[in-house]
């Protein structure tokens, strides 16, 4: 399973999850919340170098807050007459929370570790601009996790097969039809199929989440 698949979880648009926030006994409302937001926030945690036990907190911390924001209705959708991105509102949570929990244990640099592969590199954190960047890459991973996990409702197992192998894993048409037992032709088909979908399905995505 890639990091993109692990992060799938049930379509269901934020406006709707933030209604159901508000009912402090909806406690499915807070699962599924929990379950669709918190891989982003402890990468991203991970990302600007907190080791693994604070990196979960920060994100227990980042997800209580935001919740509780939501009972209180601090966040609305509109404001000054612009659509308020969910993205955004919960970034200002995270990096306050890991700057909040940064001086509470610990004053000296961290290590911020933004691609794979490299190593990490001791400094403060970065500035602004970058942090937005590292953010919106995570939550750009959450959107096309959110995509496959649809695709995967969408097209048989094989078909799923034959792009995840074909595309995520990037063997080449030949490899694949070897493995599936089928022509070069079907498995580049296949493979479109799937893109399109995806292509078509990422804005309904994007707007849900």
């Amino acid at each position: 399973m890639t990091e993109v698949d692990a992060r799938a979880t049930v379509t269901i648009d934020s406006d709707t999850l933030i209604a159901r926030l508000r009912d402090p006994s909806d406690q499915e409302a807070w699962r599924l919340v929990n379950k669709r937001y918190s891989p982003a926030l402890l990468s991203f945690a991970r990302k600007l170098g907190l080791p693994p036990e604070w990196a979960e907190d920060a994100c227990q911390n980042t997800m209580l807050a935001f919740c509780e924001a939501m009972r209180q209705q601090k966040f609305h959708r509109y404001k000054n007459g612009k659509r308020q991105r969910l993205r955004d509102y919960l970034f200002g949570i995270a990096r306050n929370k890991i700057l909040d929990l940064r001086k509470e244990r610990a004053r000296a640099p961290i290590q911020v570790v933004d691609k794979p592969g490299e190593s990490p590199f001791v400094g403060d954190l970065p500035g602004e601009n970058e942090l937005q960047r590292i953010w919106e890459t995570e939550w750009d991973l959450a959107i096309r996790a959110q995509c496959l996990f649809e695709a995967r409702q969408r097209f048989s197992p094989t078909t799923y097969t034959i792009f995840s192998t074909r595309v995520i894993e990037e063997h080449s048409s030949a490899e694949v039809a070897k493995l599936v037992n089928k022509t070069t032709n079907a498995v580049d088909l296949a493979v479109h199929h799937v893109r399109t979908f995806l292509r078509q399905i990422r804005p309904e995505i994007e707007a849900i989440f």
